[in-house]
């Protein structure tokens, strides 16, 4: 991997004027090539699936971005800025990628390898205004903005690919050999204003208002390749595409607040009404709805050192228009999504206790937040699998969606505040639900024309996860030195309820330190440590790994230049291993990631740093 940014910046202020200028330039390439690994497991209501894949890929970015801005300071209540950005970016990938599908027994259902190429070229240019004003009416302060946007982008990409598909001891194999060519424009404008007006001494009144506008439009081409020309000139309307996306949304809020001795109260609704239409190769949709969020706060103030906060908000979520959309998109042959025009809107509801409070002095101050949250018809998914593996999915609505967490931070300042002690425990509960179904056999004959009502044998899971966390931390400064390290113990475990549990609980112990060494001369030196390693996963990842990065600073010329070499990963054992939890699978994956690679970085500063006036 390898990475240049190039780049200078600067702000001035007007002598004798209420203007700040500010701008800057930068040049960023990135070369980077990566490698992943993934094993899922699919579980259904009579069986289960093991899906593998590896690949490799290749990608170079180059960007050059640009912004300037003004700020006028009418008075110390009275501002507006001003800004313009721009982007012009080109990336070159390319990518290989071998996969197959086992059963749970051990069944080959398919295999294949793809082979990816594109370049992607976009450019994009954006100004936002806003003003700031302060009353002379104490407490009345009122706020306006406005954005706009515009972009471009272009495309050409190769995909060469075979899969081969078993079924009743036979087998074929779908060979693809692509060429696609795409182009779209993409714009936005918005505007938000907000207004605050102290009713009187105890109540206040907020008011907030912000529009918006989107538009894409995308045009692909995709063509064959034709053996007798040797060329790609054989039209291919499956997967060509002439998608055009409209969004107009609205945001109406109000909030009145009334303010006690002891504490405040405060209640508000918002409405949300939006218009979503889109078109994809002449098939027309549109839809609007309104979105409403209710909210009530209250917080109590005991005295200075406790505070009690409790709170309730609600809101509502339309499906997008794709996932109302009947088309089946079938641009993966493994993997074919359709919409569903019979979604309805799903509505959260969410509940907040928080406690404050400091004791001894302020030499301990603990916080514990407990929360929980409800979502009735939640949109899901409901999945099926059809012969030689192939997965269908679409949305759907579901109810019994919940998930609760208990938090809790205990610090402790000693030795006259030189050393802290911290403690964090972290209990979440989450439960969520999918469905599974099986494939009218009618249907497979032609996956372009799947809908919604070809799921049959519609089957409700559940995912039952809780994960809990313990840190230990202490930090210190003595002459010189600041340190701080931590100890990590965290654990996992998920049930499904097609067929109780599927993988064994997981447990994760790390511990990190860092150390930062200072002198009054410019120089610094900067050494973090880690020993990771995780228990019930597979063997790679049950592995301890070691982590230790060293930096080394040093100020020349009043501080004007900076001058830093770094080495990242000194034993070279740094590895990209994660896990991913869903509602009917597990994922577990390991990333390419960098191992011992040197940085060198040197900053040169012009004139007195005007800061950032966003």
């Amino acid at each position: 991997m390898e990475t240049i940014n190039v780049g200078v910046e600067g702000a001035t202020e007007i002598k004798n004027s209420p203007y700040t200028l500010n701008g800057s330039f930068q040049t960023n390439i990135d070369m980077n090539p990566s490698f992943n690994s993934r094993r899922r497991q699919t579980f259904l209501t009579d069986s289960s699936f093991i899906y593998n894949n590896k690949s490799t890929s290749d990608r170079r970015t180059q960007s050059n971005n640009f912004n300037a801005g003004i700020l006028t300071k009418i008075t110390s209540k009275h501002n507006i800025t001003a800004k313009i950005s721009g982007k012009i970016g080109e990336t070159n990938s390319s990518s290989t990628s071998e996969y197959r599908t086992d059963g749970v027994h051990g069944t080959r259902i398919n295999e294949g390898q793809s082979n990816n190429s594109s370049i992607n070229k976009d450019k994009s240019l954006s100004i936002n205004f806003s003003e700031f004003l302060k009353m002379k009416k104490k407490g009345r302060v009122l706020s306006f903005g406005a954005q706009a946007r515009i972009g471009d982008n272009s495309s050409t990409g190769f995909n060469n690919s075979y899969t081969t598909k078993y079924s009743n001891n036979t087998s074929t194999t779908d060979t693809i050999r692509k060429k696609s060519i795409g182009e779209g424009y993409n714009g936005s404008i918005s505007g938000n204003i907000g207004y605050n007006e102290p009713l009187t001494k105890t109540l206040f009144l907020n008011l907030s208002y912000n529009f918006g506008i989107n538009r894409n439009h995308s045009d692909k081409a995709s063509f064959d390749w034709n053996p007798i020309t040797k060329n790609y000139d054989i039209v291919d309307k499956k997967y060509s595409s002439l998608y055009d996306y409209l969004n107009i949304y609205q945001n109406i809020g109000i909030i009145l607040k009334k303010d006690f001795k002891k504490g405040s109260v405060s209640a508000g609704f918002g409405a949300s009404p939006s218009y979503i239409k889109t078109e994809n190769n002449g098939n027309k949709i549109s839809n609007s709805t309104v979105n409403y969020y209710p909210t009530i706060r209250y917080e109590y103030t005991g005295n200075k050192n406790h505070f009690l906060t409790l709170s309730y908000s609600g809101s509502t979520s339309q499906p997008s228009a794709t996932q109302l959309q009947p088309l089946p998109n079938i641009t993966n042959p493994l993997y074919i999504v359709t919409g569903n025009p019979g979604l309805i809107s799903s509505f959260m509801n969410k509940a907040d206790i928080q406690f404050r409070g400091n004791f001894a002095k302020k030499t301990i101050s603990l916080m514990t937040n407990l929360s929980c949250s409800y979502l009735m018809n939640g949109i899901t998914n409901v999945n099926a699998y059809g012969k030689g593996g192939v997965q269908y999915s679409a949305p759907i609505n579901a109810d019994g969606t919940y998930s609760g967490s208990v938090m809790t931070s205990l610090n402790i300042a000693a030795f006259k505040k030189k050393v802290n002690f911290g403690y964090n425990f972290r209990l979440s509960v989450n439960n969520s639900a999918s469905y599974t179904a099986q494939i009218k056999p009618e249907a497979e004959a032609d996956p372009s024309k799947i809908g919604i009502n070809d799921f049959i044998n519609i089957s409700k899971i559940f995912n039952n996860n809780i994960r809990l966390n313990n840190t230990l931390s202490i930090s210190g400064r003595f002459k010189g030195f600041d340190i701080y390290s931590s100890l990590r113990a965290g654990y996992n475990n998920t049930l499904y309820s097609v067929e109780g549990r599927k993988n064994p609980e997981t447990w994760d112990f790390s511990f990190t330190t860092l150390a930062v060494y200072s002198t009054e001369k410019g120089l610094s030196a900067v050494l973090t440590g880690g020993v990771s390693k995780g228990k019930g996963y597979n063997s790679e990842q049950d592995k301890t790994r070691t982590l230790i990065n060293l930096s080394l600073n040093q100020k020349f010329f009043k501080n004007k230049l900076s001058c830093q070499v770094g080495v990242t990963d000194l034993l070279n054992q740094n590895k990209g291993i994660n896990r991913i939890i869903s509602e009917n699978f597990i994922e577990d994956s390991e990333n390419y990631v960098m191992k011992r690679y040197f940085t060198l970085t040197l900053t040169y500063n012009i004139g007195k740093p005007m800061g950032n006036f966003d």
